[in-house]
């Protein structure tokens, strides 16, 4: 099997195999990167030395290859130091289509002072598998953290992150796209946590759900008394596209400071009959239309993406939804 197929150009391609580091089927970091695997914990420490700017993304490629069903647990512990700069991309695949596997991957994230980490995470795994992740981030002041989880396909897949404002001035920018079809189930919980003064956060998701799929979002802000001059937004927006599917939303504020800008948003809707109808009028088969409007809808979440390689890899996938 020509696993390279799964890599992207353009990437320090590092790969994982069923939980484990798989040298063999992995590219050289660049000095002043470190990656250690502990098999027997399926733990792995990533670190970046500071003020390392990396000139291209760092992609961790989990495969999951198993002639029975199996269940992972995979522990990731990233540090970005001071003053450095990457962008890591992390990518679950499964390599069969019909066998079950049941993946846990709890992820620690620390970044240093003015470190920058830009995180985008996509979930492939086949229809009948159960993905569950756990992140926690923790920044000091005046870093910077972006991520974007992508999660497109699986008979279950739930994502927790949990952002810890600890340093002042330190940046937080959330967003995430949650599709499932069918029966399967799609969750996403969202935490940000304002602990100094003058932080920021923005949170914002989507969702869709077909058939008789369920889908939940909990999005959480919370402001300390001594975070002032703290601002923060959550939007949640979403689509249900069938009578049987059900997607529960829930916003949350906690503001426990004076001198803040907070606001929050959360809409579940069906796509727009009369558009639909416009889209017909001017010849477009109706499953067409519901396609490009899916894809509308998606767009501002992929078009965050710079990376090519990946954003022609979401476009593709979120195209067959």
């Amino acid at each position: 099997m020509n696993l390279k197929k799964y890599y992207f150009e353009g990437c320090y391609n590092v790969c994982f195999l069923n939980g484990e580091w798989a040298p063999d089927l992995s590219e050289a970091l660049p000095e002043g990167m470190t990656l250690k695997n502990e098999p027997i914990k399926s733990d792995v420490y990533f670190q970046c030395r500071e003020k390392l700017k990396i000139d291209k993304p760092i992609h961790f490629l989990f495969l999951i290859n198993q002639s029975t069903p199996s269940s992972f647990c995979f522990s990731h512990h990233i540090e970005i130091q001071a003053q450095a700069e990457v962008m890591l991309i992390e990518q679950y695949v499964s390599l069969t289509e019909t066998l079950p596997t049941s993946s846990e991957v709890m992820t620690d994230i620390v970044l240093g002072k003015n470190a920058t980490l830009r995180h985008a995470k996509m979930i492939l795994e086949n229809n009948v598998s159960q993905h569950l992740g756990k992140q926690q981030v923790m920044q000091d002041e005046k870093s910077y953290y972006e991520t974007v989880c992508f999660s497109l396909s699986g008979l279950s897949s739930i994502h927790e992150t949990c952002v810890k404002l600890e340093g002042e001035y330190a940046e937080a920018y959330l967003s995430g796209l949650y599709c499932a079809d069918h029966h399967h189930k799609v969750e996403q919980r969202v935490a940000v946590l304002h602990k100094k003064q003058n932080t920021t956060s923005r949170e914002t998701f989507k969702g869709m759900v077909n058939h008789q799929a369920r889908g939940l979002f909990e999005g959480k802000i919370v402001v300390d008394k001594q975070a002032q001059g703290s601002q923060a937004s959550l939007s949640n927006k979403n689509i249900v596209l069938s009578t049987e599917a059900k997607l529960e939303t829930t916003p949350q504020l906690e503001i426990y400071a004076d001198d803040v800008k907070c606001t929050h948003g959360a809409t579940v809707g069906c796509l727009d009959e009369a558009v639909l109808f416009y889209l017909q009028s001017r010849g477009l088969p109706l499953e067409e239309a519901k396609q490009l409007l899916l894809s509308a809808f998606a767009s501002d979440l992929v078009s965050t993406i710079s990376f090519k390689p990946l954003k022609e890899k979401l476009i593709e996938k979120i195209g067959v939804f």
